[in-house]
């Protein structure tokens, strides 16, 4: 009996220690993994809310609106134009061919992801802190106006620390300089491996 009763007690320990450990991992593994949205411009049928390549949204702006911290939003290959603003703690991939099961699939070059602000958005992408922007050429922005509007064509970061990482910042303007990349004010943004250039389009 003595020796069931200290069986017993050390299994009792091990549980005692071991539970809370896998509480961490469980718990590590669910602030890790976000939802994954999906935007691809040229789906023409499906539900159009972004739980699947097949039901992708169409535009990305749409799609950013429902991301919460810790999504990825992944866009096909495509031209979206217009003006995005991210979302605080998301991370947006372009580079996808729009059948893509694992992010490492993707290739930016085979499925140019293009975000053009039409030479009218006065900011092709609106940063946000913890955010993440990646694999897009970013063209056509047009910050030839009043401040704010007159600084950071491509990628206006005024504030915010977001992640910018491996895109093509091609083609825009602003009159106080910042056409490619404005960080300003408390800005601590990473811009890790861009091509900043002054080309067309």
């Amino acid at each position: 009996a003595h020796a069931r009763s200290g069986g017993a007690m050390r299994l009792l320990e091990f549980a005692r220690k071991a539970l809370p450990l896998a509480g961490l991992i469980f718990s590590g593994a669910l602030a890790a993994h976000g939802a994954t949205i999906y935007v691809d411009a040229s789906v023409g049928g499906g539900s159009n809310n972004g739980t699947a390549w097949g039901h992708a949204y169409t535009n990305l702006q749409s799609a950013l609106g429902t991301a919460l911290t810790g999504d990825q939003v992944w866009v096909a290959a495509g031209t979206y134009v217009g003006s995005v603003k991210l979302e605080p703690g998301t991370a947006v991939y372009g580079g996808f061919a729009g059948t893509e099961t694992i992010r490492d699939a993707r290739n930016p070059a085979s499925n140019p992801t293009v975000l053009d602000g039409g030479s009218t958005a006065p900011h092709v992408v609106v940063g946000a802190d913890n955010a993440r922007i990646d694999g897009f050429t970013i063209r056509g922005g047009w910050a030839i106006g009043a401040a704010p509007d007159d600084v950071g064509g491509g990628v206006y970061c005024n504030g915010t620390s977001p992640v910018v990482a491996n895109n093509r910042i091609v083609g825009n303007r602003a009159t106080n300089g910042g056409a490619g990349i404005y960080c300003g004010g408390a800005c601590a943004g990473q811009f890790t491996a861009n091509l900043i250039a002054d080309l067309s389009a």
